[in-house]
């Protein structure tokens, strides 16, 4: 096992070579800036544009992380790169804090049996945000549809009460016809009966028998409430929403005595998932200084270098 701090390059083996290798990076400087955090170091392999967390332990006497490094990790030879990250919960947020990074070599070899690595960090949490839109997406129509229901009852319910209420009365007019009105709160239905000439007198009939008064009848149950309406079509899939932003870390710009510098990024919160990285053409000089992400807050990214950087440095924000 070997380990420095911040290496400018760290070869970890040739390609076929699996947990042989164990190189270490003292981490002990980022872990005052955020005690008890959980490290993880991501990797990015040559010839690959995503990373993922490799296999490392860490000793918390000496702060030195040890990377295990597997076949996986070294199926390509080239140049790839490494960037530690700690993790802490407090008070219901979690703090992300970002290490330099670290130029990666793997050697080539004459030949080697190659096994595949594991998913790529950024992989996962892509599935795991379309996971959740999904979810909110469901728990969306299921309101929708309760509401649809709310509704349809308290009309079924209004007409209900109406008619309980209505009253109806018949006159003989010269031609047929009906009004609706309202009579003291409630629906009243007028119908107008024509009338014919009057015919001849009859003939007497004789008297029947007067039958006897019939009870009043109780008053009817409500009927019953009517069936749950079919549910409507789940509407479109939704998409993860995600901010990228250039920023630019001015040379003149540096607080020399906190090795630190502010920059506003919009839209950024002390919870925002955040994934920061120099462009191309700064690459050299980013991981010379030693620059790391050491805060986020409200529309703010906080950088610290190792190194005092000279140049301007152009750097890419993607909040997720």
């Amino acid at each position: 096992m070997y380990y420095q701090k911040y290496p400018k390059e760290l070869v970890i083996g040739y390609v076929g070579e699996q947990d042989a290798r164990m190189p270490g990076v003292d981490i002990s400087e980022l872990l005052d800036e955020l005690p008890g955090a959980t490290p993880t170091l991501l990797f990015r392999r040559p010839r690959e544009d995503a990373a993922y967390p490799v296999s490392t332990t860490l000793d918390n006497s000496t702060g030195i992380l040890t990377w295990t490094v597997s076949s996986g990790d070294v199926q390509f030879p080239g140049a790839g790169w490494a960037q530690v990250l700690l993790a802490k919960t407090i008070g219901g947020n979690e703090k992300r804090l970002m290490g330099p990074i670290i130029p990666v070599t793997v050697l080539p070899s004459v030949s080697a049996d190659i096994s595949e690595a594991p998913d790529a960090y950024g992989t996962w949490l892509t599935e795991a945000a379309a996971t959740l839109a999904d979810l909110q997406e469901a728990l969306d129509g299921i309101e929708d549809a309760l509401d649809g229901i709310e509704d349809a009852t308290d009309g079924a319910e209004a007409a209900a009460a109406a008619l309980e209420d209505l009253t109806v009365a018949a006159s003989a007019a010269a031609s047929a016809g009906a009004t609706v009105s309202t009579v003291d709160g409630h629906y009243h239905i007028a119908f107008a009966l024509p009338r014919g000439e009057k015919g001849d007198t009859g003939a007497d009939g004789a008297t029947g028998a007067q039958g006897e008064k019939g009870d009043k009848g109780d008053k009817g149950d409500k009927g019953d409430k009517g069936d749950k309406g079919d549910t409507g079509a789940q509407g479109p899939s939704g998409s993860v929403a995600t901010a990228s932003e250039t920023i630019t870390l001015y040379a003149a710009s540096w607080n020399t005595t906190l090795k630190t510098q502010s920059v506003q990024v919009t839209g950024m919160t002390p919870t925002s998932l955040v994934f920061v990285a120099p462009a191309p053409a700064s690459l050299s000089a980013y991981a010379v200084a030693g620059i790391y992400c050491s805060e986020q807050d409200t529309g703010t990214l906080k950088f610290k270098y190792l190194n005092a950087p000279s140049d301007d440095l152009t750097v890419y924000v993607i909040n997720l």
